[in-house]
């Protein structure tokens, strides 16, 4: 869950919002961010919950940090409700700018041993898994990119540029042989 921002905005669609993460730290800012939801320490292999708990589950950014990609799925479909629904959304080893970035710029986010996803990785993982994938593309060319350099730079966007770099966005997503380079994918799967 991180620092709980998306739990966040997820409470207040009214959904009630259990968070997991494995860094104490992080799992107080989301307390202090989202006070509406519950946060627990653990690990994505082994969760603390009974079996079809939930019917929606979320994963930004975490299953290319785990060693046992088919552990985490039995995990999943362990705790996940019949036809629970599953969105994961996972960086793009493909995308040049976000490799460049990873190389000379990592972050703390990233852990030692992580494997970022090629396009088609995360779909044939999930199918195989037994989860029926209903969508599946990749988004943000130089969204993410940009927001880590900003980052590091300590500085903002203009406004103006912003507009200019989603309309690139809007224009990459259409693009059949780009699209696949954007910097994160995202699959919309439900169990079966």
């Amino acid at each position: 869950c991180g620092g709980g921002w998306l739990s966040r905005l997820i409470c207040r669609w009214g959904f009630v919002v259990v968070g997991i993460d494995l860094s104490k730290r992080w799992i107080k800012v989301a307390k202090f961010v989202c006070r509406e939801g519950d946060f627990v320490v653990c690990d994505a292999m082994r969760l603390p919950f009974k079996d079809g708990a939930f019917n929606f589950i979320i994963g930004i950014s975490i299953l290319h940090h785990l060693p046992k990609l088919s552990r985490a799925f039995s995990e999943l479909k362990r705790v996940s409700a019949s036809h629970a629904l599953c969105l994961f959304m996972e960086p793009n080893l493909l995308n040049p700018f976000s490799a460049f970035g990873r190389k000379f710029f990592p972050m703390e986010a990233h852990t030692k041993g992580e494997k970022q996803f090629t396009f088609g990785y995360l779909e044939t993982a999930l199918n195989l898994a037994d989860f029926k994938v209903e969508r599946y593309f990749a988004i943000f060319f130089l969204s993410f990119p940009i927001a880590r350099f900003l980052k590091i730079a300590h500085t903002r966007l203009p406004l103006w540029l912003a507009k200019i770099i989603f309309l690139f966005e809007t224009f990459t997503e259409k693009i059949p042989g780009v699209r696949c380079l954007n910097s994160n994918i995202v699959a919309l799967a439900k169990l079966q």
